[in-house]
């Protein structure tokens, strides 16, 4: 049944994985809209953050052509910056229910706006985490598994960045 909401999932992708593409396909059609949004957007080349806004996005498209996909920059910490991340977050996507297991993401969307924080269960956590595949992909062990068979290639091409 569908929610007369609008929701925004929200995370770094650094890659997309089968744990994002199982979240993704939990909760597209369960909202009247449905919107990605990737955070640490102006973040890249680093060992956290190896992907730019754009390869993300062509990543996850690969996935989900029809998804609307934005970027969001960080703000400073502390509560101006939270505040203002927060306010940029609404004000961008106008988002009803905000999609994460980020705990500090959690706090301050709860803190600074009206909308309701929607949690999810990891899907296999032990083994779907962008940490655990950058680290694979750099010490050259087996990762294709771990990525959706939609964005295999994607992230094949761009495994010299990761």
């Amino acid at each position: 049944m569908e929610e007369i909401a609008k929701a925004i999932f929200l995370g770094r992708f650094q890659p997309f994985h089968k744990g994002h593409f199982h979240t993704v396909e939990k909760f597209k059609d369960r909202f009247e809209q449905f919107q990605i949004v990737i955070g640490s957007s102006s973040k890249s080349r680093t060992d956290r953050n190896p992907l730019s806004l754009t390869e993300r996005k062509k990543v996850i498209r690969s996935c989900h052509p029809s998804l609307e996909i934005a970027g969001l920059e960080d703000e400073d910490e502390g509560i101006k910056g939270h505040r203002e991340w927060v306010n940029k977050l609404i004000l961008k996507t106008e988002a009803d229910k905000v999609i994460t297991r980020n705990e500090l993401v959690k706090e301050i969307i709860r803190e600074y706006s009206e909308a309701e924080v929607v949690e999810h269960k990891l899907y296999r956590p032990e083994k779907f985490s962008g940490t655990n595949i950058r680290e694979k992909i750099r010490e050259g062990k087996p990762w294709k598994e771990l990525v959706p068979g939609c964005c295999r290639k994607e992230i094949i091409e761009l495994s010299d960045k990761i």
